[in-house]
């Protein structure tokens, strides 16, 4: 497991959890690159209370609700 870009994409989900960010990239090679399955990724950022969708042909963000 890569702790040191896990450290930075839960950085990066909390910044948009309290606003200070619009957006967080929640792609498959992210989730490869830390070491973790996809759908871990995403119910990571769901616990954070993010909207996980599709993004462009293979990529994923996550962001607040409306």
């Amino acid at each position: 497991m890569n702790k040191q870009e896990l450290d930075k994409l839960v950085d990066e989900i909390h910044e948009v959890s309290i606003g200070h960010r619009g957006w967080v990239s929640l792609t498959k090679a992210r989730a490869k690159l830390i070491g973790i399955s996809h759908e871990l990724l995403l119910g990571c950022a769901k616990v954070y209370g993010l909207e996980c969708e599709p993004h462009g042909r293979m990529g994923w963000t996550g962001t607040l609700p409306a």
